[in-house]
């Protein structure tokens, strides 16, 4: 990975996806969720502050360490646990999808998937 992929672009996202009108659509993204969730692309972290109290540990999967040093005080204002699994997440989640099988990546079901183009 190079520096914009690494470093500039974990800013840039952080930057111009924290707007309200996006907050907004990521809160209805996430309703619903449980439990354990898998959450690739985690990013910045800007899905902490909307995690439904339900969702008690999340396995944050993403290569970039910047976004995991602009997710720390949305992580230390949470109450969820984030674990971070690198890029592929492969050793502790499926090591956890092997005890609790709701721990493994979750589809929403169609009921829950919403369209924005309008």
């Amino acid at each position: 990975m190079g520096v914009y992929s690494e470093r500039v672009l974990p800013r840039l996202n952080n930057a111009l996806l924290a707007s309200d009108e996006i907050t907004d659509w990521r809160r209805r993204c996430v309703e619903g969720l449980h439990g354990v969730v898998v959450e690739p692309g985690f990013g910045s972290g800007l899905n902490v502050a909307v995690y439904p109290r339900e969702v008690t540990k999340v396995y944050a999967v993403d290569p970039a360490a910047v976004g995991q040093k602009l997710a720390a005080d949305r992580i230390s204002a949470s109450s969820v646990e984030i674990s971070f699994v690198g890029l592929d997440g492969q050793g502790e989640v499926a090591e956890a999808s092997r005890t609790d099988p709701a721990a493994g990546l979750r589809r929403l079901p169609p009921d829950q998937r919403r369209s924005e183009s309008h």
